[in-house]
């Protein structure tokens, strides 16, 4: 059973709720308002507290402009620093794509195919979940691919 993060507390003539889960308080006067009042009252509160705590697991990316110009450094680096260097750090899995080594180690590793980016090893790795689901996200696989289509450069 779930518990719940909504608490209720009556203090000086007020009642309060309290949603710490989302840091959200409410309180109404309770001497002000008569039964009914303080009835539709408090399941307003309520219903403001329930639907103000809603959330969604997915998450929406956005594709990314063929024409954005990749930059290894400002872009692609980052998505092998979030995901992959913690493997491939050149001792324990290759290529080596630490910031400093990762473009000689994709470029005369054969990793990457400049004819043809979805054919590049780097990409079919990374397209067979490797080295699990949701290591980088859509939109950071379309960078790597857009990158590679507009050259692989060292920029």
């Amino acid at each position: 059973m779930k518990q719940s993060n909504i608490f209720h507390a009556v203090n000086n003539n007020f009642q309060c709720w309290h949603d710490t889960s989302k840091k959200i308080s409410a309180c109404v006067r309770s001497s002000s308002l008569d039964s009914i009042h303080l009835t539709k009252s408090i399941v307003f509160v309520l219903a403001v507290l329930l639907f103000s705590s809603c959330y969604y697991d997915v998450i929406i990316e956005e594709e990314i402009d063929a024409t954005t110009k990749i930059s290894f450094t400002d872009d692609v680096i980052p998505v092998f620093n979030s995901s992959c260097v913690s493997c491939h750090d050149g001792i324990v899995a290759y290529p080596d794509l630490s910031s400093a080594n990762a473009y000689q180690s994709l470029i005369s590793g054969n990793y990457i195919n400049t004819e043809d980016a979805t054919s590049s090893t780097l990409i079919q790795k990374l397209n067979e979940d490797h080295p699990f689901e949701g290591a980088i996200t859509s939109a950071e696989l379309q960078k790597i691919i857009l990158w590679i289509n507009q050259g692989a450069l060292d920029n």
